[in-house]
């Protein structure tokens, strides 16, 4: 069965291939146009962000495609796709942002993306408030990282009075129904040994 998402060949267990003919043309485009001016880049990865956007495949996924196709570019890196969107929405919204290299561009948006979530970069007023969150957002992820985990406070270990408590417990729960007399009787005796013994540790 082929649909325009997904096309599922042979078996049951064969792995599942992913196809998504227009993000591979447009991502070989991108590729194609990586010795051009930056603003034709810009226009191929433009028409490459309208596919990812239009698709409802996961990142995940649409990264797939991208790699399958075989072609790299100087500039453009897979590790971009997620960010993408964001980079459109940057170049749109602030001039200083459109005046960085485009290569610059590409990183920090994707870096903005990744720091501060979907959507979020765009909420902020300027180009500097949003690189100051995305590496305040950064300093904080790695002082977590690198912090030392609490450690778990030790169990205290049991003492031979903890040890017989338990034993003692265990005889007392037992169903004298379900054994012999003579088996009660020997339970009996060890319960009292283990009794007598038990209130000379405490």
């Amino acid at each position: 069965m082929t649909t325009s998402k997904k096309a599922v060949q042979g078996t049951k267990n064969s792995a599942v291939v992913v196809s998504a003919p227009k993000i591979a043309n447009a991502w070989i485009s991108a590729c194609k146009a990586s010795d051009s001016a930056e603003s034709k880049i810009a226009d191929s990865i433009l028409s490459l962000v309208s596919e990812l956007v239009a698709s409802n495949l996961s990142i995940k996924d649409k990264q797939k495609v991208i790699k399958a196709t075989g072609k790299t570019s100087g500039i453009l890196l897979i590790s971009h796709v997620e960010g993408l969107p964001t980079w459109k929405n940057l170049r749109e919204t602030h001039a200083d942002f459109k005046a960085m290299p485009l290569d610059k561009q590409l990183a920090r948006a994707t870096a903005a993306y990744k720091m501060l979530g979907a959507g979020n970069a765009e909420k902020l007023g300027s180009w500097e408030a949003i690189a100051k969150a995305t590496k305040a957002e950064k300093a904080l992820r790695n002082s977590k990282a690198s912090a030392p985990k609490a450690d778990k406070p030790a169990k205290a270990k049991a003492t031979p009075a903890d040890t017989l408590k338990s034993i003692l417990a265990f005889v007392e729960a037992l169903d004298f129904q379900a054994i012999t007399e003579a088996e009660a009787d020997l339970v009996t005796e060890i319960y009292t040994v283990i009794e007598a013994k038990t209130l000379q540790l405490i």
